[in-house]
């Protein structure tokens, strides 16, 4: 997990310049692929969760992991010993990434991710 965590130290440093609240890192490349080649495997470089799906968001003091059930277990097993939160997707109570980014900053605040990794419906 070290290397996680520094990460997230080099990603939130930066964020911390470039006046971001949270970064989002999605599943996806420009071309949204089924498959990602190691460039767009942006999501399993910062969290350390190599599943085909998930959304890994990145706050100045918190982290959060969304996946689906196929991945719950490899959620959990993937990112023990690091600092982020394991969001279950279609477990009651979960919330909504957007619902915790509500939840966790103040209105107004800003969003960055990699424009070239979602699609127009994600970033509506």
């Amino acid at each position: 997990m070290p290397n996680v965590i520094a990460r997230m130290e080099r990603l939130r440093k930066s964020m911390k310049s470039r006046g971001v609240d949270a970064w989002i890192a999605t599943t996806g490349d420009a071309h949204l692929s089924e498959y990602l080649s190691a460039r767009w495997r942006t999501r399993a470089y910062l969290s350390g969760f190599g599943g085909s799906a998930g959304t890994f968001i990145v706050t100045a003091d918190e982290a959060g992991l969304w996946a689906d059930s196929r991945y719950h277990m490899r959620a959990d097993t993937e990112t023990a010993g690091s600092p982020i939160r394991v969001f279950k997707e279609g477990k009651p109570g979960v919330p909504t990434r957007e619902g915790w980014l509500r939840s966790v900053l103040p209105a107004g605040s800003v969003l960055g991710f990699d424009p070239e990794s979602v699609s127009a419906q994600q970033i509506e």
